[in-house]
């Protein structure tokens, strides 16, 4: 009991340093979404991601170290209590307020686990029923569904599988087809799906506005990242030719997709750099975001022991 206890304080501190840490992020995006504008979208989709995920993951670290005080001279600032200075764990003469909100959010912690474990079985049993309702292609890596519309997705988190209506396969030639079916197989090779919940659920405590445009734009660098791969595969020119089947008529976003795409296909020979960069810039956030929090964290919980 007294272990379990110990947990569900913990991970309320970490709720509420994540909450925190969250805003943070969310309000380095804008300046994040510029600074990584010049890589190359399948690197962005990435890093997107991965800075969605800083904000729980340096909470993690938050916690370690505030139970690690040997690991903090140099990390906190220096303060005093009662005349003694030096390194030290939070000091909270009202513990009790401390763990009861610490309980509190560490329920919460367990009710927001049990809702994504629910919502994952159900995903699960949708997919298992849409597989029921399709049927394997011969000599295709797809299913086909039974539907008068134009549609092609790539669905499933940990084994996505891609799936084609058959007026689809009726409409597009045998090109086109192909150049889609790569499109949608490049997501699953990417695990877009997975990454994309990720993403959904990292950035959940984000403000709506930002948590919406971060979202929007990972899904818009996967799919400039998927036709790139296409586009090695199968002629670029029937891939610009489905979509424009497919949506009816040429868009404005279309156009300008197409037109990166094709930018893309010239581009190449700075993913190595790009790597390097991109991994700076995200260890310099973790830590940067780490100091920020590890002090904000060792003053709030000194703070609320002394209400």
């Amino acid at each position: 009991m007294t272990e379990l206890l110990f947990l569900l304080k913990w991970a309320g501190i970490w709720l509420l340093v994540t909450v925190l840490a969250e805003w943070l992020t969310a309000a380095c995006y804008p300046l994040f979404h510029r600074g990584i504008a010049p890589l190359n979208p399948a690197l962005r989709s990435t890093a997107r991601l991965l800075f969605s995920m800083t904000a729980p993951l340096s909470s993690i670290a938050v916690v370690a170290l505030l139970n690690q005080p040997a690991l903090l001279e140099h990390l906190l600032a220096e303060h005093c209590h009662d005349g003694r200075c030096g390194v030290h764990s939070p000091v909270h003469a009202n513990a009790g307020a401390v763990v009861a909100v610490a309980m509190l959010s560490g329920l919460l912690v367990l009710l927001v686990f049990a809702v994504l474990i629910w919502s994952l079985h159900l995903s699960q049993r949708r997919f298992r029923l849409l597989e029921k309702l399709t049927e394997a292609e011969t000599g295709q890596a797809l299913r086909v569904i039974d539907t008068p519309g134009m549609l092609a997705s790539c669905v499933g988190l940990l084994r996505p599988k891609v799936f084609v209506s058959r007026h689809l396969t009726q409409q597009l030639s045998a090109a086109e087809l192909q150049a889609v079916i790569a499109h949608e197989q490049a997501h699953a090779y990417r695990l877009d799906n997975l990454k994309s919940l990720m993403l959904r659920w990292s950035s959940l405590l984000w403000p709506p506005v930002i948590a919406r445009r971060i979202r929007q734009d990972y899904q818009h660098d996967a799919e400039l990242a998927c036709d790139q791969l296409a586009g090695k595969r199968c002629d670029p020119a029937a891939l610009h030719s489905a979509l424009e089947k497919m949506s009816g008529s040429k868009t404005a976003r279309d156009t300008e997709r197409l037109r990166q795409g094709e930018e893309l296909q010239a581009a190449g020979g700075r993913d190595v750099l790009q790597n390097v960069l991109l991994s700076l810039l995200l260890f310099f956030s973790v830590v940067g975001l780490v100091f920020v929090l590890l002090n904000a964290a060792h003053m709030g919980i000194e703070w609320l022991g002394e209400v």
